[in-house]
């Protein structure tokens, strides 16, 4: 019989993602009420067939996948579909728990919906620690590399980009167009160089395939063509990527200049400052946990791609993780300092605990390894 072991790493990364999903599910942690668990009980299992919309499905699953993820990697010794079920059910057994806590939450509501979409993002997970436990060779994009955390930040950047949770409020103007062309380019570059890290040069025209499906499922998820700034940054980046030769670690170092000055930018503009009053914000999520989630999903997104390839970039350089970590949270720092003095912007903790969470993530995930990432 084998012995069943339970790695570090992953069981760190575990404990890690149930500490966010507790904090996220009960924040701001306002109760009410002497505990009666019979009427818990009852309440939470009539409520069994209750679904929200497709939005809050979605923000379920992907909230327990990482959950699911980490602990399908980090249980070893079992058959692959043993180890999803006991991971299925732990995640079940989880979630359960935490719907029953939020009966007593006087700002939350229990359902079992939420129940049966965080058990599938657990599955899911768990699915994929398993599919993603080696390298293998694909049909078409040939070899493909065991990188998951690349693999997170390239999912975080396509669910973000394709899928149209919020309309483009970029006022309209040929200037304010080039500007968003040349914010999106970068990005796009950004995901070109994920996917050779995965892919290899070898199979160099995968990233313009990759283009070419994004702006395909944008079109078909929103049912209206690209904006003119998605489609024209794609064009440039597709431009640059084909016809400037570089080796990969010098293109990473390129992309990694462009796109934290990019992220600048996007931070910074209009530029007007002394016009701001803002105070810093230091509850963790604490604007993101109070928006709709059509609005708070496209925004964690965000800031996961974004703060995480800020990390990442340098790394597959051949720059350290910490060095790369300190630079990044620095420039962070520096942004939420100068954002205080800017008009409708407000600054909080929330951008450096997500840099921090991603570069956990690359270390729990074995991908810090300097111009191997």
């Amino acid at each position: 019989m084998a012995l069943v072991q339970v790695r570090a790493k992953p069981g760190i990364g575990a404990a890690m993602m149930a500490a966010v999903i507790f904090y996220g599910s009960l924040y701001p942690f306002r109760f009410y009420g002497v505990p009666d668990l019979g009427d818990a009980l009852g309440a939470l299992l009539a409520r069994w067939a209750h679904f929200g919309g497709s939005i809050e499905v979605f923000a379920n699953i992907l909230l327990y996948a990482p959950l699911g993820y980490y602990l399908g990697c980090a249980i070893e010794g079992l058959g692959p579909w043993v180890r999803t079920a006991l991971v299925t059910a732990a995640g079940f057994a989880f979630s359960f728990s935490i719907e029953l806590a939020q009966h007593w939450d006087l700002t939350r509501d229990s359902d079992m919906g939420d129940v049966w979409a965080n058990t599938a993002g657990t599955f899911l997970g768990a699915w994929a620690a398993i599919a993603l436990a080696h390298s293998y060779d694909h049909r078409f994009l040939g070899p493909i590399a065991r990188k998951p955390f690349v693999a997170l930040l390239l999912s975080a950047f396509l669910f973000n980009r394709v899928y149209p949770w919020t309309p483009d409020a970029r006022v309209s103007g040929l200037r304010h167009t080039l500007a968003g062309a040349g914010e999106a380019a970068v990005f796009w570059l950004v995901a070109c160089v994920l996917v050779d890290a995965l892919v290899g040069k070898q199979r160099r025209p995968a990233p313009l395939v990759l283009m070419a499906a994004a702006l395909s499922g944008r079109a078909l998820a929103s049912h209206a063509a690209p904006s003119a700034e998605l489609s024209l940054g794609a064009l440039t980046a597709a431009i640059l990527w084909t016809f400037v030769p570089l080796d990969p670690k010098r293109r990473a170092q390129a992309v990694a200049v462009l796109f934290a000055a990019a992220i600048v930018f996007q931070s910074l503009s209009p530029f007007r400052f002394g016009h701001g009053s803002s105070h810093f914000g230091w509850v963790p999520f604490g604007i993101i946990m109070m928006e709709t989630r059509e609005v708070a999903i496209p925004s964690f997104l965000q800031k996961a791609f974004t703060w995480g390839a800020l990390v990442w970039l340098p790394v597959r350089a051949g720059r350290p993780l910490g060095r790369a970590a300190l630079a990044a949270s620095a420039l962070v720092i520096a942004i939420d300092l100068f954002q205080r003095e800017l008009p409708r912007k407000q600054p909080e903790i929330t951008d450096l605990v997500v840099l921090a969470l991603m570069a956990a993530n690359m270390v729990l995930m074995d991908e810090a390894r300097p111009g191997e990432a």
